[in-house]
């Protein structure tokens, strides 16, 4: 897998996984999946940094409708 293709939190993240494995354990098939995988994990950090700062700040994301929690949660992610 190119590492250009990966920030560096996805890289260790996908360095951690290969190396807990034995050699081989994760075919080239494989690659493709665990990038996305190494991908969905660093969103989901970054995710959850960001409602750990509304909450913080004393802003009650939870009671917020679903559809405006998500829309805010989308530009909060564009705009950092």
């Amino acid at each position: 897998m190119d590492p250009t293709e990966m920030t560096e939190e996805e890289a260790a993240l996908w360095d951690g996984i290969i190396a807990a494995e034995p050699p081989g354990w994760f075919g080239e098939a494989m690659k493709p999946l665990l990038l996305q995988y190494c991908r969905h994990i660093t969103a989901a950090h970054t995710t959850a940094k960001l409602i750990q700062g509304l909450e913080a700040r004393g802003r009650n994301w939870k009671a917020t409708p679903v559809p405006t929690r998500y829309r805010a949660n989308l530009m909060c992610s564009i705009a950092c």
